[in-house]
């Protein structure tokens, strides 16, 4: 990314956070098992080394997360079958998008 610069320094910061709770459990009534957490966050800092000459900028994001889910469609051999999903019915949906 290519910034023009400026003589006031600016910054941001942004943190995210998601886990099992705040995405529901069920699927058509099906109870499915969501064990995860996500964060994610980062910041922004920018400004002037010399004045109306030379400026800097740096980002910084990183994203963590918790065990990986090995939930699936229920034909396709994962640990944990997601009830009613089918490959065909994946497939579908991503044909469509």
């Amino acid at each position: 990314m290519l910034r023009s610069g400026g003589n006031d320094f600016t910054g941001s910061a942004f943190y995210t956070y998601s886990n099992d709770s705040l995405t529901g459990d069920k699927i058509r009534g099906a109870t499915v098992n969501l064990d995860f957490t996500s964060k994610q966050y980062g910041a922004f800092l920018s400004g002037p080394i010399i004045k109306d000459k030379l400026f800097f900028a740096v980002a910084y994001e990183r994203t963590k997360e918790g065990k990986p889910i090995d939930e699936g469609p229920a034909d396709a051999n994962f640990a944990t079958p997601i009830p009613r999903v089918t490959t065909a019915l994946v497939d579908q949906i991503g044909a469509i998008a």
